[in-house]
């Protein structure tokens, strides 16, 4: 009995919207529209990453050899330093270009740091846009690629509103 006081009542309500003059449709239609729209965005994205990740890739392949040919230039650098120190203790040679043979080769040391940091940044960029948790090296030469001219980019990489490219991909 209901009116007990250990009896427990439950209610249950059912409803539903009623669709006035079409307005299912024109949501349906809307959802479709915004569904291609995401799936072009998706494609447009893509075709970014892929854009920088082959810029990337080229960067450290080019940072690469940077940062070989400061090595090459430090140990010339450092020769030319002892030499010059050396002839300097000698007799041979005057003190201040021992000191600027040695200065020299600090600044090819640091060049060839900054060397070094860049390509851990290029091949950490790689990584990123290839999604690898640990950083990638590169192995490669810079020949340029077939089919496209000298001084012209594989992609299109200008920064274009979203929305421009939606709809120039239409």
């Amino acid at each position: 009995n209901a009116t007990e006081p250990t009896a427990t009542n439950w209610y249950a309500t059912l409803s539903q919207e009623l669709e006035i003059a079409g307005q299912r449709g024109a949501r349906v239609d809307a959802a479709d529209f915004e569904l291609s729209a995401q799936e072009k965005t998706i494609r447009l994205r893509k075709r970014e990453t892929a854009a920088n990740a082959l810029q990337a890739y080229f960067n450290a392949l080019a940072d690469r050899e940077v940062s070989a040919l400061m090595a090459d230039l430090l140990r010339a650098s450092e020769r030319m330093a002892t030499v010059s120190r050396a002839r300097a203790d000698k007799g041979l040679g005057a003190p201040v270009e021992a000191d600027i043979a040695e200065a020299v080769s600090f600044r090819t040391l640091q060049r060839k740091v900054e060397a070094e940091r860049s390509l851990v940044d290029s091949e950490a960029t790689l990584s990123a846009l290839l999604g690898s948790e640990k950083p990638m090296p590169v192995d490669g030469s810079l020949t340029p690629l077939a089919g496209i001219p000298d001084g012209t980019a594989p992609v299109d990489t200008s920064p274009k509103r979203l929305e421009v490219a939606i709809a120039e991909d239409q």
